[in-house]
């Protein structure tokens, strides 16, 4: 961050750039001294990395709010699935972000189907139990904490349909990279919104595919969590009787089954 303002108890916090990653890139003592007491318990803290994850998680939870659009899209969606929720509202589900690269989030499918499923970049294509052993992959869910309803995030319409066919619930519609899209569509974005939301509420949530995703540590962030507590599942867990529908792999660019 180069410049920027996060608002705390009603005062700015003004943050500029530095040479070295430490808090000193908060501009004035004061704000300095209280930033260490607000996130290090009046400790001293060295390096921005002490204070990272509770920083994100704190400037997170103040400016991502829900729109009711995404209220409502959300109530419905929790609602089409029986998804019950805990004392405090919250939706009693556990999720997995399944990223197989970019190149599933064309806008235009047929561009994927031209290249008979495969537009994946070179550093897309380690090792991912959702593309070599997608029901391995699902069976990580098994060892999550119990709740009421298991969710696949996931950029690619194979694995979607793979976790629909063993009772996973997903969300609607193709991922779509706005970044790359000509123009955005309404159903695109409402997508967006609600995948990062869902991955934000979830009580717990691992990952299959690339070893860092922002859209996945900002929604965990959003949540309270450290991105390093969320589990890696990318090569798969012990086969689980619970997800038995075979699926095939996506190596190939599809489904096979």
């Amino acid at each position: 961050m180069v410049q920027g303002q996060l608002v705390t108890d009603s005062t700015p916090l003004e943050l500029h750039a530095g040479e070295h990653e430490m808090v000193d890139k908060i501009r004035d003592k004061a704000s300095r001294a209280r930033v260490r007491a607000l996130f290090g318990g009046g400790g001293k803290q060295d390096s921005w990395l002490d204070i990272w994850d509770a920083l994100h998680s704190c400037a997170l939870g103040l400016l991502m709010q829900p729109t009711r659009r995404l209220t409502a899209l959300t109530d419905a969606f929790l609602s089409r699935h029986g998804v019950e929720r805990d004392a405090d509202g919250e939706p009693l589900l556990v999720a997995i972000h399944a990223r197989l690269g970019d190149g599933n989030m064309r806008a235009d499918r047929a561009v994927i189907a031209a290249n008979q499923g495969d537009v994946r970049w070179v550093s897309e294509q380690r090792a991912n139990a959702m593309r070599t052993d997608p029901l391995r992959a699902l069976s990580c869910f098994s060892t999550m904490q119990p709740v009421s309803r298991y969710l696949l995030i996931t950029d690619s319409s194979d694995a979607a349909e793979c976790a629909r066919r063993n009772g996973v619930i997903t969300t609607r519609g193709d991922a779509v990279h706005l970044g790359a899209a000509s123009h955005l569509k309404k159903a695109d974005v409402d997508k967006l919104m609600i995948d990062w939301w869902l991955l934000a509420v979830a009580q717990e949530a691992g990952r299959t595919g690339l070893v860092r995703s922002n859209f996945l540590a900002s929604a965990r962030w959003r949540h309270g969590e450290p991105p390093l507590k969320t589990r890696d599942f990318s090569r798969g867990c012990n086969r689980s009787a619970a997800f038995a529908v075979k699926c095939g792999t996506f190596d190939d660019g599809g489904l096979q089954s």
